[in-house]
């Protein structure tokens, strides 16, 4: 990985050390700085979008590489790729004629699918139920569920890059994004400015992106985070050795019914067994995804690409195996090009 001036990664005390890309005049300055792993209580976003009832929820409290919900908006916005930096320019251009393929490819489709129409029945603990995804997001803090979607964002909204370099080397990339959102109704003149938190969390969560048929894309991202940054705190936190099962932790139908079942396939390892020392990872979420979509899996790619740093740490291709596990667990493989007929294959 190319960082300028023998930059290290990390410092001497676990802060990233950062470079952001300010727009100055027609150009941009290049400044470094450093952001501060922090946990932040979301307690507010349950109040504004799920109203003053709001109950304690998982993710209300969270750890995110940044000081703040506001700095690490505009850090990953701002912030130097330097994964980025280790690819070739054909090699950017080719994932962004992916990200553009895929996103062209859900929005020719006959109408747009909206998320509470997708849904399965099925049974749980001996009663009948229907589950869709939208049910299942509402287990997790709404400001986390935004917050988590912000890579999907970034590869939604990403037009160009700006390369950064020395006289020696390229050292990374920046994305330059259209700051843009859907009008909220079709037909509506206009569209809505992100330039700020509060611009992306109210366009997400008032389903302005339901109009251009990506608000599926954004959701199943967050969703699938937040499922991998919750595992991930019940790992870090030893829950496993004072509860038997996610069941005794998390009571609530939805997210428990499809847990299980994104551990049944594989998608997910449960903390709660520890038959296993180990666990197989897959960094594309499965070992066919260029099989299943190529668009699919190099958007994803996109994704990970794009963040100078990770928003809260996860175990490596956990979020798109989960990604890919709820894309099973919910037929949604027509919205993501995705055959019928193909068995995922994931980590083992």
């Amino acid at each position: 990985m190319g960082m300028p001036d023998c930059m290290t990664y990390f410092d001497a005390f676990g802060n990233f050390n950062i470079l952001r890309a300010v727009r100055m005049g027609g150009g941009f300055q290049i400044q470094q700085g450093k952001s501060y792993p922090t946990s932040v209580s979301l307690k507010t976003y349950s109040y504004r979008y799920s109203g003053s009832g709001a109950v304690d929820l998982p993710l209300d409290t969270m750890f995110i590489n940044a000081e703040s919900p506001d700095v690490l908006f505009s850090l990953m916005r701002t912030g130097v790729s330097f994964a980025l930096g280790d690819l070739t320019e054909s090699e950017v251009a080719s994932l962004i004629r992916s990200k553009h393929a895929f996103f062209s490819s859900t929005r020719t489709q006959n109408g747009i699918t909206m998320l509470p129409n997708i849904s399965v029945q099925t049974s749980y603990q001996g009663n009948a139920v229907t589950i869709t995804p939208a049910m299942v997001t509402a287990a997790f803090n709404p400001g986390a569920l935004a917050i988590l979607s912000l890579p999907a964002y970034l590869v939604l909204d990403v037009s160009t890059f700006a390369t950064m370099q020395s006289s020696s080397q390229i050292y990374g990339r920046v994305g330059i994004y259209d700051n843009l959102a859907p009008a909220r109704n079709p037909g509506e003149a206009g569209s809505t400015s992100i330039d700020t938190l509060d611009d992306y969390l109210d366009a997400f969560h008032f389903g302005n992106f339901i109009w251009n048929n990506s608000d599926t894309w954004l959701t199943i991202y967050g969703l699938a985070y937040c499922i991998a940054a919750f595992t991930q705190s019940v790992m870090n936190s030893r829950l496993y050795e004072i509860k038997g099962s996610m069941d005794e932790l998390l009571t609530y139908a939805p997210f428990n019914w499809v847990y299980s079942e994104l551990v049944s396939r594989g998608a997910l390892h449960d903390p709660f067994d520890r038959s296993k020392a180990y666990w197989g990872i897959c960094e594309d979420g499965i070992e066919n995804a260029r099989e299943a979509n190529e668009d699919l899996c190099n958007s994803l790619k996109l994704a990970e690409l794009l963040q100078p740093f990770p928003i809260t740490p996860v175990s490596p291709g956990c979020v798109n195996a989960i990604f890919y596990g709820l894309i099973d667990i919910f037929h949604m493989r027509r919205y993501f090009g995705i055959s019928p007929d193909l068995k995922f294959k994931y980590p083992n």
